[in-house]
């Protein structure tokens, strides 16, 4: 990808991994509903859907050249029930 993008799950579950230019994985982790999370600029991903789909929204960010790029984050509501 050629941006930043913030991922939030709709609906249903999934395994999202990133792995970085050099090929460490950042992230490998169930995402549920009500959880986002960040894809970096150039980072490669996979997301597979549990067994009743997934349904998301994302959004792009912009990055200006001269700034830091952005880390990734798993936000995570505790108080949310699954």
């Amino acid at each position: 990808m050629t941006d930043n993008r913030v991922v939030y799950a709709l609906r249903g579950e999934l395994n999202a991994q990133i792995v970085d230019e050099r090929g460490n994985t950042i992230m490998n982790e169930r995402v549920r509903e009500g959880e986002m999370f960040v894809i970096p600029q150039f980072y490669a991903t996979l997301m597979r859907a549990g067994n009743n789909g997934f349904e998301w929204v994302s959004f792009k960010i912009k990055q200006p050249a001269n700034e830091e790029p952005y880390g990734w984050f798993h936000f995570r509501d505790e108080g949310h029930a699954h």
